[in-house]
């Protein structure tokens, strides 16, 4: 037996090179993963064309584009400045309309309210409309 072991020693340490290099190097193009690696992707951005609203795409008719368009006009002569809100003033403030061309001024205690007017005024001119133009509805601004 000792003559077979000293005889074939070589095909043992043949067999020991074989299992380290299967088991233990790396194989290659095989790369090795690190669990603690964050793969970062790229976003892919595809710009596509919008539906136009008179192809008959998925965007609304022609008949009612016409209609939004109609209520877009309704709705910006009867509350014209509603772009433009909320505005603030010392002590006051006006963040919507409550009818046509009708808004409501918060007020808060003790505040001038003349002195709010002359400001609400200054506001209206300076966006193109006449001083009194517009209807005020006069409410306490609650404490917070």
């Amino acid at each position: 037996m000792k003559e077979k072991i000293k005889k074939y020693w070589w095909i043992g340490i043949l067999l020991i090179i074989w299992i380290i290099v299967v088991f233990f190097l790396k194989k290659p193009g095989e790369e090795k993963k690190n669990e603690n690696e964050v793969l970062m992707t790229t976003p892919t951005i595809v710009v596509a064309p919008g539906p136009t609203i008179f192809t008959g795409g998925t965007g609304p008719s022609k008949e009612e584009a016409e209609k939004i368009t109609e209520e877009r006009r309704r709705i910006i002569s009867e509350q014209p400045l509603w772009e433009k809100m909320p505005y603030q003033g010392e002590g006051w403030s006006v963040d919507h309309y409550i009818a046509e061309l009708k808004v409501v001024i918060y007020i808060e205690e003790g505040v001038n309210r003349e002195k709010v007017v002359q400001e609400f005024n200054k506001w209206l001119e300076q966006n193109g409309f006449k001083a009194g133009s517009h209807q005020v509805e006069w409410r306490l601004k609650e404490k917070k």
